[in-house]
């Protein structure tokens, strides 16, 4: 399988607790489907785990 996501790609978290929220991807785990990326909430960086149905391209 390829992952649909790479290092550097701009998100948005479209299901969750973070869903509206813009994130930058920096670690794409394909045998976990899931990506690791980094979104402001509140001015605060914080990283978030998301399945790679939870999270669409910008």
């Amino acid at each position: 399988m390829t992952a649909p996501f790479e290092l550097g790609d701009v998100v948005v978290v479209t299901r969750g607790p973070f869903v509206s929220l813009c994130g930058v991807v920096w670690e794409v785990d394909v045998d976990r489907s899931q990506v690791r990326l980094d979104v402001r909430v509140e001015n605060h960086q914080r990283t978030v785990y998301a399945e790679f149905d939870e999270v669409e391209l910008l």
